[in-house]
């Protein structure tokens, strides 16, 4: 049987695939020592794990390159964030989702918001957004803003904001 370890490892290797930086393959702890980005995420930040079957199910391969650089981001942003400070939320898996346009969802869902990325086929046209829920009015708040050509600068903003609220 496969360590927790191993199979994080073997999921997000699995998800973000061969293309992406190498440092995010190497995720076991045998790597910590060698690269700066083999460290482990600890197992409340470990979103990844409902990915492994559904990027092989993308049909638009613009669409899949940013599903890959997005996922590298995150892998890369929670990273920074773990190390700067003890982290005790536990964060919620993220879910991918092929719209009927060719276009993919990335979405990670909380009680009281969801954040999340509309990757489409156009780079242009992919976006982020928030849309959070104040229970005391009874209302939602929904927020969308165009990718950033650096798509990290997209991904820091999102894990700030989740980070944050949970």
């Amino acid at each position: 049987m496969k360590s927790p370890q191993t199979k994080t490892s073997t999921s997000i290797n699995a998800a973000i695939g061969k293309e992406v930086r190498p440092a995010i393959a190497n995720t076991t702890s045998s790597f910590a020592s060698t690269d700066p980005y083999g460290t482990v995420l600890p197992s409340n930040l470990n979103v990844f794990s409902n990915l492994t079957a559904s990027i092989a199910e993308l049909e638009d391969t613009v669409v899949v390159e940013q599903v890959r650089r997005v996922l590298s981001s995150l892998y890369l942003s929670l990273q920074k964030a773990s190390r700067r400070k003890t982290i005790n939320n536990y964060l919620s898996r993220i879910n991918l989702i092929q719209q009927g346009d060719k276009a993919a969802l990335l979405e990670w869902s909380f009680q009281d918001f969801r954040v999340g990325f509309t990757l489409e086929p156009e780079k242009k046209e992919s976006s982020y957004f928030v849309v959070s829920q104040d229970r005391s009015a009874g209302s939602f708040m929904a927020d969308t803003q165009k990718l950033d050509d650096d798509i990290s600068r997209s991904v820091d903003k999102i894990v700030e904001y989740v980070l944050e609220n949970t």
